[in-house]
């Protein structure tokens, strides 16, 4: 749920009055000045009448809303008849209708309070209810039905927070009554935040509102701010540099470290540890704050503006009082960076690469991206004499569109690549200019439903040369490309401009091209279909760019475009191949994964809690099989790691760590395994024509 989300991010929002102080005339500006930029630059471009009023207004109430728990149905008829002026009013640069939004959501909120509240009283009936809970699918059409569904909903998260507390108990060692006064306290601690903190999040809702408008273009368009931008860019890199420290409320209120990233500053100091309490933060040129007379907004705020890379914690542990000091760092990502390893068989050595996503560094030209760090890689694998290679770009969501043209570039001699399509009809076809490539032997691409936009590209053009076998199961199907640009009207985003930019207009992230491949048909919704279909093992409902609400269609163009495919790869004898090699726990596997979502989604909906934890012991249970499946089959190799050197690995522990996990990942991948066995096979018929 996007309210549980919000919830969970702990947003601070703070009730005071009954308004927000908007301020009518920013939004009013960004609001005109978001449809002018996004009519002169997006691909499609929209008319700005009635239907897109409308459809501004679903944008918006939704992500304010959008599980039905605020908003009665009559003050969404009210706000839907407004909505059909909306278009004016974004163009005369009005304000009626976001200044009613506000007075009926703080008046709404105020009747959820109450609602929670009173459900918090009654808590007690989370341990004596029957029946099943169902997410409310309309709007509420009396205030007695949104106590209602407040109260549902406050007393399954009750729920849901015992079951999370007693996973891994005994459970003849539960006391639901304990866990339940826990759950409580947990409870009214979350919910007051959102309650009482609501109005400093004045900048949330103006977001919302602007951010709904660029969403009516289509699903990847955005708008933000200076520090949502610094965060999205941050998001493509593999280095970030961080403090290195998480931090929450606790049930007295006090801001507790809840975390350290590994690798950073306070993960390294020993005085730094979870459960202390941060009594004060203080930068180096003086500049302070106390976090318990703060809210989390002000804290983020203070952080974001830090402009040296050094702070001063104040801590509190166990009565004790110190003060740590703490350097902002480059810290290495698990989740970003590339791995690779070296897959030994019996009689066949192949290299292994997963790609997690598409980073690049946008304000360092020297660090390079992640092609670099692919062909550094493969130059390590081939002096282990690699027979063929796989690049893992299993939930890889995109990224960097350069890195994905460079990484192509890799595995042909040079060509075109792909071609972007403008608003103006203009197309333009991205090429790698290298010749020669850095490796040209036996290659396959591991692709799932969570490989989107870069992933695509590269694997669609790898297909498309005939360079690569896909397998696994059909991507994403998101072949736009999105730039941030900033709004000030100062500057124009076409061309280098000297002129420093206001970033107090904001920027958009926006969909300036769609992408087709080298054949001119698009991947959009379509996705890219594999050469070798394997069945989808995660236990997980796979989603796609056809389900996103205002999602783009692009037909196919007319370019010629010149490239030189290889040979047809013997994909009949591969899946043949495929087909009698496939491990026999497999099928298995895919049976307890069916019954794993079955599973989940009963434990959701079950009110009985009993029921409920026998359901959970159930999940654990099919979990346990799940992996232990994995286990059983029989790898036709092992792996070898060639990412770190074993200095590296022995002067920096959370750097072993890391490669370790990866390592035992490799030795429990099923899909791996099935498409080593291919390449091997495919390698066999190569050596024998």
């Amino acid at each position: 749920m996007n309210f549980y989300r919000f919830l969970l991010l702990g947003f601070v929002l703070l009730i005071s009055s009954n308004s927000f102080c908007l301020d009518e005339e920013k939004i009013a500006k960004h609001a005109r000045r978001l449809v002018d930029f996004f009519n002169d630059y997006h691909l499609q471009p929209r008319d700005i009448d009635d239907a897109f009023g409308r459809d501004v207004h679903t944008s918006f109430i939704n992500s304010l809303d959008g599980e039905f728990m605020l908003f009665h149905q009559s003050d969404i008829d009210f706000l839907e008849a407004m909505s059909d002026s909306l278009d004016d009013q974004i163009l005369g640069k009005e304000t009626r209708y976001i200044l009613e939004v506000e007075r009926i959501f703080l008046e709404r909120l105020t009747e959820a309070r109450k609602a929670c509240e009173s459900a918090l009283d009654e808590a007690k009936r989370v341990l004596i209810r029957k029946g099943e809970y169902l997410d409310p699918t309309s709007y509420p059409k009396t205030a007695e039905e949104l106590t209602e569904n407040w109260t549902n909903y406050t007393l399954k998260r009750l729920q849901e927070e015992i079951l999370s507390s007693i996973e891994d108990l005994p459970k003849d060692e539960v006391d639901l009554e304990a866990e339940l006064e826990k759950a409580v306290t947990w409870a009214k601690q979350t919910f007051s935040s959102y309650f009482d903190e609501i109005e400093l999040t004045g900048d949330y809702f103006e977001l919302s509102y602007i951010n709904a408008i660029a969403q009516c273009f289509d699903p990847h368009s955005n708008y933000f701010n200076e520090s949502i931008r610094q965060e999205f860019t941050e998001e493509l890199s593999s280095e970030r540099r961080i403090f290195g420290i998480t931090y929450a409320k606790n049930e007295k209120g006090e801001y507790e470290i809840t975390g350290t990233a590994p690798g950073s500053s306070a993960w390294f100091n020993e005085e730094v540890n979870v459960g202390d309490i941060v009594l004060k933060i203080t930068e180096s040129d003086g500049t302070s704050i106390v976090p318990s007379s703060s809210t989390r907004a002000e804290i983020n705020d203070f952080f974001f503006q830090i402009s040296t890379d050094t702070i001063d914690l104040l801590l509190k542990s166990e009565g004790v009082k110190s003060t740590v000091t703490l350097v902002k760092s480059k810290v290495y990502s698990d989740d970003d960076i590339i791995k690779s390893a070296l897959l030994a068989g019996e009689n066949t050595n192949i290299g292994y690469i997963s790609l997690p996503d598409f980073y690049t560094s946008w304000t360092d030209t020297s660090n390079l991206g992640c092609a670099n760090d692919v062909a550094k890689s493969l130059r390590k694998l081939k002096k282990k004499d690699i027979d063929g290679l796989i690049i893992d770009l299993r939930n890889n969501g995109g990224g960097s569109v350069k890195e994905a043209i460079d990484l192509v570039g890799i595995f042909i001699d040079y060509g075109p690549v792909m071609t972007e399509k403008y608003n103006d009809g203009e197309l333009f076809t991205s090429k790698d200019f290298n010749r020669g490539s850095i490796y040209n032997g036996p290659l396959v691409v591991l692709v799932n439903s969570n490989s989107a936009s870069a992933s695509e590209i590269v694997t669609a053009a790898l297909q498309d040369y005939n360079r690569a076998v896909i397998i696994g199961q059909p991507t994403f199907g998101k072949a736009t490309s999105q730039t941030i640009l900033p709004l000030d009207p100062l500057v124009n985003p076409s061309t280098p401009s000297f002129y420093p930019e206001d970033a107090s207009w904001g920027y958009a992230k926006i969909t300036l091209t769609g992408i087709y491949r080298l054949s001119n048909s698009s991947l959009q919704n379509s996705g890219v279909s594999p050469d070798i279909v394997f069945p989808d093992l995660s236990p997980y409902e796979s989603s796609y760019e056809r389900d996103l609400p205002n999602v783009l269609s692009l037909e196919n163009i007319e370019k010629k475009i010149y490239y030189k495919p290889k040979a047809d790869f013997p994909i009949g004898d591969l899946q043949i191949t495929q087909s009698d090699s496939k491990s026999p726990v497999i099928n298995k596997l895919l049976v307890v994964a069916d019954s794993i979502r079955v599973v989940q989604e009963e434990i959701y909906t079950e009110l009985d809690i009993n029921k409920a934890i026998e359901l959970l012991e159930l999940e654990s249970d099919l979990f346990k099989r799940y992996k232990s499946l994995k286990k059983e089959a029989e790898y036709a190799y092992l792996p070898e790691s060639t990412q770190f050197d074993e200095t590296i690995l022995k002067l920096s522990p959370f750097l072993k760590s890391y490669n370790d996990a990866f390592m035992e990942r490799l030795t429990q991948d099923v899909e791996l395994n099935e498409a080593y066995k291919i390449l091997e096979k495919q390698i066999e018929l190569s050596n024998n024509q």
